[in-house]
């Protein structure tokens, strides 16, 4: 497990009734290159957000450096780092 940098975990966003990101689960090894590749409105910065701590997600568990981010939030915060393009948005579009 030490040389997993990020685990996601069955996570889904729900937002209402509209399922935005449904159990998705991957892992990425330290070192490694990864992309999100999708067509708009696939939940790319959906997914991005709830890593980063911005939004929350409905299910599931997603884990940086061995850190879960519900358990210790600023101890995985501090193991990343992020630029989202309109962070202003995040609660007039997703909650």
């Amino acid at each position: 497990m030490e040389n997993i940098a990020l685990e996601v975990k069955n996570v889904v966003k729900q937002v209402r009734e509209k399922i935005i990101i449904n159990d998705i689960s991957f892992n990425v090894k330290k070192g490694e290159i990864f992309g999100l590749l999708g067509p708009n409105g696939s939940g790319k910065t959906t997914l991005i957000r709830m890593i980063a701590g911005l939004i929350s997600k409905t299910i599931g568990k997603i884990i940086i450096n061995g850190t879960d981010i519900d358990r210790n939030h600023a101890q995985a915060m501090m193991e990343i780092g992020i630029i989202v393009e309109n962070p202003i948005c995040i609660n007039i579009c997703l909650e």
